[in-house]
């Protein structure tokens, strides 16, 4: 295989995974998948399926989208990772990353640490 398997890393395993409460969200003029996905703390292709939909689909002012059931997963910290590019890897904002997980110093983060996204 052309693959290392020390460059595989699972970031999700169905015992990881929660359900957290959420709501619905009335689309508005000017929202995008990528819009609202973020407004939610989501990926915008999560978002598109869990409505039945792809990030192709129109939009529509007034559309409701399900925003409920949003999976809640964790990441455990390795050596070398910073929280910078945990979140790139995850298509997180840092702050949300911090914010969300009682972080106060984006700059001290310790191997073994859970960070939920």
């Amino acid at each position: 295989s052309w693959i290392s398997r020390n460059d595989v890393e699972i970031l999700q395993t169905s015992a990881q995974a929660k359900q957290t409460s959420g709501s619905t969200y009335t689309v508005q003029s000017g929202d995008s998948w990528w819009s609202i996905a973020n407004r939610y703390g989501m990926n915008m292709y999560t978002l598109a399926a869990r409505n039945g939909k792809t990030i192709y689909s129109m939009l529509h002012p007034g559309d409701k989208l399900t925003v409920i059931g949003q999976t809640s997963r964790t990441y455990a910290v390795r050596r070398g990772d910073t929280l910078s590019n945990i979140a790139n890897r995850l298509g997180q904002s840092v702050y949300k990353l911090a914010q969300n997980n009682n972080i106060t110093n984006i700059n001290l983060i310790y191997v073994g640490q859970k960070i939920s996204y």
